[in-house]
């Protein structure tokens, strides 16, 4: 379907004064957006982190299961009756966009899927890693865990400039906590707004038990962290995803018959064993009310120097960490200010961690729309839609007029663009790891999928959010 010819979307009689040519701005917006994703998938499911940067040519377990989430987050607001309804679009207009969902569903399935294929590539490892005692793991080897990027095959990645084969017995940055737990977050997610396929619950039956035992066992390792650094740690997000995990592979029990006793999760969830992420967020990851990135194995504390983290947001979104799970106070209220205070420093976006210099410690469009998703989830929508219209005005007219605390800005930027960080303020301006910036052409790296992606999801929820708002609901149905 072509949302842009002389009958679509863009063309549609709608009076730009009123409150429900609001719905069609975002309409319009989140469909570009979500077009420009699918651009990244292939055939068989693999995704590209993005189409120019040469180093990000693999496909990412966990780039692209955010990816997956927020194409079935966007169909199911564009298939909503209730949403279309409230446009007063032509009935021709609403099996268009209906097209366009099922379209996007079927992009999420295919990555989806395509995960499913490297799982079982890599399944041997699993088992390999079970089968090993503490003591004689060797901790982040491919050869025992399943590696976070692949290539098109659903193997380690190789091309003329990378060649993961050659870290696949060694101590690497290729061994990510967060791959399984993405994957069974994604399969609930799909599970919940679109169905499984029968692909994917013959896997389950398969899997789930090997699944959950590798779950309660990884918590207790070292792996990268989201950033792909930090080998030697355990971090607060991967043990948050393996939390919620657990609870996607309960919710999907009780839906299918996949041979799996959910009764081991809850039994898990409410024990003090530090097999449970939640014994082990609590009583070796928090101090002084602070939930910190990362501690050392076999430390009972968490490293207060390297602070916290901006993955940390998705802990308190997506992963669903709060102090109601965690039995505690003000743990995620002080978490957030602490990433606020020092992450945010009262921009639009955030930096990674405290001592980031990659790209200069550029702050990463991710960081504004995980935000934007937790002031959902704290009701705060006015707050949220005021970031989200400064993320599309970014993406339409620049990122210098994005925010205006944006100064000093370093490099090019394209309009229309999502890239994975803008440059201002430098955080390490003499100290840019490995010249990236310099060798990519003194550019950050351009439209990037998980930046697409997350504002997707974004914009999709803060929609759907409004509409269930009835005070919101009513301004926008005066239109």
């Amino acid at each position: 379907m072509d949302m842009y010819n002389e009958k679509s979307l863009k063309n549609e009689e709608v009076d730009s004064k009123s409150n429900i040519a609001h719905l069609y701005s975002r309409l319009r917006d989140i469909i570009e957006w979500s077009d420009k994703v699918t651009k990244y998938i292939e055939d068989n499911g693999y995704t590209r982190a993005s189409l120019s940067y040469r180093f990000y040519k693999p496909h990412w377990i966990r780039d692209a299961s955010f990816t997956a989430l927020s194409l079935i987050e966007a169909a199911s607001l564009i298939k909503d009756d209730k949403f279309l309804n409230g446009l007063n679009i032509s009935d021709k207009l609403k099996k268009d966009l209906k097209e366009k969902s099922s379209n996007y569903d079927k992009y999420a399935s295919k990555i989806i899927d395509f995960n499913l294929e490297v799982f079982e590539n890599f399944k041997e490892n699993i088992k390999k890693f079970l089968n090993s005692s503490f003591e004689s793991l060797p901790y982040n080897v491919v050869n025992y865990n399943i590696p976070a990027r692949v290539g098109s095959d659903a193997k380690l990645y190789k091309d003329d400039l990378m060649d993961d084969n050659n870290y696949a017995n060694s101590f690497s940055g290729l061994v990510q906590n967060d791959s399984v737990p993405l994957i069974m977050i994604s399969l609930e997610y799909k599970a919940d707004n679109i169905g499984l396929n029968e692909k994917e619950i013959s896997f389950l039956k398969e899997n789930s038990n090997m699944i959950f035992n590798f779950l309660t066992k990884s918590i207790r390792v070292q792996s990268a962290n989201a950033w792909e650094i930090r080998s030697d740690m355990q971090h607060s997000y991967d043990i948050a995803s393996i939390y919620r995990a657990m609870v996607s592979l309960n919710r999907i029990s009780n839906k299918y018959n996949i041979g799996f006793d959910s009764s081991k999760v809850n039994i898990l969830l409410d024990s003090d064993r530090f097999s449970n992420p939640l014994t082990y967020l609590k009583k070796l990851s928090i101090n002084s009310n602070i939930l910190y990135a990362c501690r050392m194995p076999f430390s009972d504390k968490p490293n207060i120097d390297l602070g916290v983290d901006m993955s940390e947001l998705i802990v308190f979104t997506l992963f669903g960490i709060n102090d109601d799970v965690l039995e505690t106070e003000n743990v995620e209220t002080k978490t957030i200010e602490e990433i606020e205070n020092n992450l945010f420093n009262g921009k639009l976006m955030s930096k990674r961690f405290k001592y980031d210099s990659y790209f200069f410690g550029g702050r990463w469009i991710i960081s504004a729309a995980e935000k934007g998703i937790y002031l959902i989830k704290k009701g705060k929508l006015d707050e949220a839609e005021n970031m989200l219209k400064k993320l599309t005005k970014g993406y339409y007219e620049g990122w210098d007029k994005a925010d205006e605390k944006a100064v000093n800005i370093t490099g090019e930027y394209k309009i229309n663009s999502f890239p994975e960080q803008i440059i201002y303020d430098p955080e390490s301006p003499n100290s840019e790891d490995n010249n990236y910036f310099k060798n990519n052409g003194n550019s950050v790296i351009q439209d990037l999928m998980w930046s697409y992606a997350d504002v997707v999801r974004f914009a999709s929820m803060l929609i759907k959010e409004e509409l269930n708002n009835k005070e919101i609901s009513k301004e926008i149905r005066k239109g």
